[in-house]
């Protein structure tokens, strides 16, 4: 069975300035320290929203992914030296398991500016963006009873398919399975799906087909509320990162990114939507001042 989990989010700030948290949204305890060496990126584990929420490891991360698990933004959502994309650091923290998402933030920032001496402003930039609209044909997603019942279990292993290789959900569910054959096609099933659900998965999709390597800002203009079920049919090739290094991957046909970005768009076309790449204004972390080396702990 192929499952897939994204949580991704775009979050846009107001302001000119960040200004220091309280001193009552702090980490319990925290470490952190720069890594010895040229190590290789790890995973940047734990904290709100996993299975971990009470504490944070992050044993070999870069300036550029620490500023945008603080700030909720993706990376090209960061203006700053040059050195903050090659100096890994190790940070270590612990919060009550009930912190919420903002409160983590909080407590990250306060940490970067404890530690580093870290002060930003934000401005509006101009950035690539995949927008998610109604399309020409006719709407194909079924409103589902999932959160009208407020049953929100998740799709169960080992479900049947149909004849298109689509996983068959039990109605009342919310969340979505999938399965992809040895040809690349994936076909996923959607249960009490909303729209800004299906920006945040669309996203994930494409940055699994493209190496994780570049951000993808999908933004939901559908007007449509309340939740569907629905399913999706696309070849998505999935790219490693070394594939990813390799190809400049710059969305034209012929490229992954380019096949699965086309693939993807007749998929959405199918169930009445549209999906086109533009450039909009976004928030942007500018870094005003940090230090390379931090304080010690």
């Amino acid at each position: 069975m192929f499952v897939k989990s994204f949580v991704l989010g775009l979050i846009v700030v107001g302001g000119s300035s960040w200004a220091q948290s309280p001193a009552s949204a702090r980490f319990d305890v925290a470490s952190f320290k720069p890594v010895q060496g040229n190590g290789s990126l790890k995973a940047l584990n734990g904290g709100p929203g996993t299975p971990d929420p009470g504490r944070i490891s992050y044993a070999s991360a870069t300036l550029r992914q620490i500023l945008a698990k603080a700030f909720g933004v993706e990376s090209d959502q960061i203006a700053g030296p040059a050195w903050m994309d090659s100096e890994k650091y190790e940070v270590r923290a612990t919060m009550p398991t009930s912190t919420s998402p903002e409160g983590f933030k909080i407590m990250l920032q306060g940490l970067l500016t404890e530690r580093l001496g870290l002060a930003v402003h934000h401005e509006m930039r101009n950035l690539p963006v995949y927008v998610i609209a109604r399309g020409k044909g006719s709407l194909k997603l079924v409103p589902s009873a999932a959160l009208r019942t407020g049953d929100t279990a998740a799709p169960p292993d080992n479900l049947p398919q149909d004849p298109d290789g689509c996983p068959v959900l039990p109605a009342g569910i919310h969340g979505y399975d999938g399965r992809r054959n040895a040809q690349g096609i994936e076909c996923d099933s959607y249960g009490g799906y909303t729209m800004p659900e299906l920006a945040h998965t669309v996203a994930g999709l494409l940055k699994l087909g493209q190496g994780l390597r570049q951000p993808a800002h999908v933004v939901e203009r559908t007007g449509l509320q309340g939740a569907f079920d629905f399913r999706l049919k696309f070849h998505l090739e999935l790219v490693g990162p070394a594939m990813a290094a390799a190809l400049p991957l710059d969305g034209t046909a012929g490229d992954p990114l380019g096949d699965n970005m086309s693939s993807l768009v007749r998929a959405l076309d199918q169930v009445g939507l549209s999906l086109r790449k533009t450039t909009e204004s976004l928030d942007t972390i500018v870094i005003d001042r940090v230090e390379r080396v931090p304080v010690e702990n």
